[in-house]
């Protein structure tokens, strides 16, 4: 893990001309784009139809999905949590929808807390020792350090419908940063997806 945070400052930052400003080199964006399963998913339940007697029709607002407390994860609970990230596919519109009164968000997008830890208060940490060890580098959190957590349950076409999102994400850190072009990490199954989007 040291050696990917050194490797990815060093040499993005010893990347041409550019990287140097008034005799000091600045470091450069870096947004993390993260593995399937690797962004935190919040839910909101509003008269949910459930096929199970014991599990919540409605929340009090916003709720971690995933993952939710270890109880969440025992029967019979875990077929609650289940069917909250369940999704359907309409084939006639090719669009797919979370299960009827299921609303699911990612927080805090182009930050990095939805990506450090999957389980909040800091639980289940995910990308926090990476994020960390750049920030020991002089990286900041929302400024130069960012990331474009999505809906992985959507597979390939969680890239597809946040694309609009993830290019103006690109080019509001290109601005906070003096116009300095960015890094990315897009690990697993985000790589592939990332670059064909």
């Amino acid at each position: 893990m040291k050696f990917l945070a050194f490797a990815l400052v060093f040499f993005g930052a010893h990347c041409g001309p550019d990287r140097v400003q008034g005799g000091s080199q600045t470091l450069v964006p870096f947004i993390i784009i993260p593995c399937s399963t690797g962004s935190r998913l919040e839910g909101m339940l509003t008269d949910k139809k459930t096929a199970y007697a014991w599990c919540p029709r409605n929340s009090d607002g916003w709720f971690n999905m995933y993952l939710p407390a270890p109880e969440d994860l025992l029967p019979p609970h875990v077929y609650c949590v289940a069917e909250n990230l369940e999704l359907f596919y309409n084939a006639s519109s090719g669009v797919y929808s979370s299960f009827p009164g299921v609303q699911v968000r990612v927080p805090d997008y182009g930050n990095t807390s939805a990506v450090e830890y999957l389980t909040p208060p800091d639980k289940e940490p995910l990308y926090h020792n990476l994020i960390n060890m750049l920030v020991s580098l002089g990286y900041e959190r929302g400024v130069n350090l960012r990331a474009a957590p999505y809906d992985w349950r959507l597979g390939a076409n969680a890239f597809n419908d946040s694309f609009a999102q993830l290019k103006s994400l690109i080019e509001e850190t290109y601005a906070i940063n003096g116009n300095t072009s960015s890094s990315f990490t897009a690990t697993a199954s985000a790589g592939p997806t990332f670059t064909s989007s």
